[in-house]
């Protein structure tokens, strides 16, 4: 997982309210706790991780993969008629997402979806 450090004033800090606790660097590279309202300028602060992201729009989703290149490969389950597989990769070929779904239960948009979703989420944590 990618650790975002922001620099005060730069970032999502300076929209917040003053009150909003984030965990701000201080010595030996440590961090603790403070309000946004503590913080001074160069100071370097983490957001906390939210823990649950809002999913994105169809138009959002389809912009990541046209920018990326990324490629799907839907794979049926020769064992279970019901059963697939959904495959999400990078234009030279490395798997970003793989995920086995019900197609009784979950549709193949579904899938790329929540993959997509699952990629643009491990980028903001």
């Amino acid at each position: 997982m990618k650790i975002k450090i922001h620099t005060y004033p730069d970032g999502p800090a300076v929209g917040l309210p003053k009150d909003e606790i984030v965990s701000a660097m201080g010595l030996r590279g440590r961090f603790s706790d403070a309000r946004i309202g503590q913080l001074e300028c160069g100071d370097q602060y983490l957001m906390p991780i939210q823990t649950e992201l809002e999913p994105r729009n169809d138009t959002q989703l389809l912009g990541l993969m046209a920018q990326r290149h990324l490629r799907t490969c839907y794979v049926d389950n020769v064992v279970s008629q019901e059963g697939k597989t959904l495959i999400i990769m990078t234009a030279d070929g490395g798997t970003l997402w793989q995920s086995d779904y019900d197609t009784n239960e979950y549709s193949d948009l579904d899938a790329l979806r929540d993959g997509l979703n699952f990629i643009l989420d491990q980028e903001e944590l």
